[in-house]
C-alpha cells in the first residue's frame, strides 16, 4: 500500500495566499482544472480542494520515485465525483501512475488522501495543533506515534518513533525495527493530519 495526505487550514490559506492574482492559477492548474474553479459557486474552496489533492498525490508519487521538485501541473486531475455533501473522489494522473484521491471539505479545512490502489485498510485523522511551527511538527509526530501504538498489537516497552528515510519519506519504527506501516504526515496552520496503513 502507498498513500499520501495533505491538509489545508482555510483560515491560514485565506490570509497567506492570494490565489486570485494574475497568472497564479495558470502556474498550478491545467486549463480543465481552471475551468472547474471558475464554474464553482465557491471558487476558493475548489482551489484548495484541487491543491490539496495535488499535494497528497505528490507525496505518494515521491514513494514511486518522483523527483523532489514539485511541478503541480504535471499532477493532472482527470475527473472527480461528489460522493456526499463534503466528500469527493478525484482521479489524478501523475507521471508514474493513476491515483485515487479522497478529499473532505470541512468548514475550516480541506483534507486529501491519495491512494495508489483502492485499499480499504487505511486510516486518517485530523489533529488540532498549537504553538510554533516546530512545536506543531513535534506535536503531530508524538500524537501519531501514540495513535498508532494504541491501534497496533505490539504495544510494549519499546518506543514508537518516526524517522525520515533518504528520500524524506516518514517511516515508523518500534525500537530498532522498522514497521510494515506506510505513513504520511502533513500540517498547515492550526491542523495536522496523518494517514497510515499496513504495506
Amino acid at each position: 500500500m502507498l498513500l499520501g495526505n495533505d491538509i489545508v487550514d482555510l483560515q491560514d490559506a485565506r490570509i497567506a495566499s492570494n490565489w486570485q492574482r494574475p497568472r497564479y492559477l495558470e502556474k498550478i492548474f491545467t486549463p480543465q482544472e481552471r475551468a472547474w474553479i471558475q464554474q464553482a459557486n465557491q471558487p476558493d474552496m475548489r482551489v484548495w480542494m484541487l491543491w490539496s489533492a495535488k499535494e497528497s498525490a505528490y507525496k505518494l508519487s515521491r514513494q514511486l520515485g518522483a523527483e523532489r521538485a514539485y511541478a503541480p501541473k504535471s499532477l493532472r486531475i482527470r475527473d472527480w465525483t461528489q460522493e456526499s455533501a463534503t466528500n469527493y473522489r478525484l482521479q489524478l494522473l501523475t507521471e508514474q501512475a493513476e491515483l485515487t484521491v479522497h478529499t473532505t471539505l470541512g468548514h475550516t479545512f480541506v483534507h486529501s488522501v491519495a491512494l495508489l490502489d483502492e485499499n480499504p485498510n487505511w486510516q486518517a485523522e485530523i489533529l488540532n495543533l498549537s504553538g510554533t511551527h516546530e512545536e506543531k511538527r513535534k506535536q503531530l509526530r508524538e500524537q501519531v506515534c501514540q495513535r498508532v501504538a494504541e491501534a497496533d498489537s505490539r504495544v510494549g516497552g519499546e518506543t514508537y518513533r518516526i524517522v525520515k528515510n533518504e528520500s524524506e519519506i516518514p517511516q515508523l519504527w518500534l525500537g530498532e525495527t522498522q514497521l510494515d506501516i506506510v505513513l504520511s504526515l502533513s500540517h498547515h496552520g492550526r491542523y495536522g493530519a496523518y494517514c497510515w496503513g499496513r504495506s
